[in-house]
């Protein structure tokens, strides 16, 4: 019972308000309240067909670098939302492009 209630709590949460990404690329701004947490985050954008953000979630939290990620998580909540796209962001992909975009070079 507590399992059903976990699954339907989620179904239903309030997400915060539409934000557009019209490119993933954005997502780096999104990203940003997570560039200096002292553990990795893997966090999961799920978007509609116009690239609206319906859902912003931090599927998974690690060590200082790693963390693990199950693709069947990404799905059920892909799948549950009727997300028609999905995003992924690891911050330490994020603070390597804000180190880059720092020094003035773009990797």
């Amino acid at each position: 019972m507590h399992k059903v209630r976990e699954l339907l709590a989620e179904l239903y949460a309030v997400e915060p308000a539409c934000e557009n990404l019209p490119h993933p690329e954005h997502v780096v701004v999104k990203m940003l309240p997570y560039r200096d947490r002292k553990i990795e985050y893997f966090v999961l954008f799920l978007v509609d067909n116009k690239n609206n953000v319906m859902v912003r979630r931090v599927v998974s939290k690690g060590t200082v670098d790693q963390t693990p990620v199950y693709i069947r998580e990404i799905m059920r909540l892909a799948l549950m939302k009727q997300a028609s796209g999905v995003v992924a962001a690891h911050t330490t992909i994020i603070r390597v492009v804000i180190r880059s975009l720092q020094c003035g070079t773009r990797s």
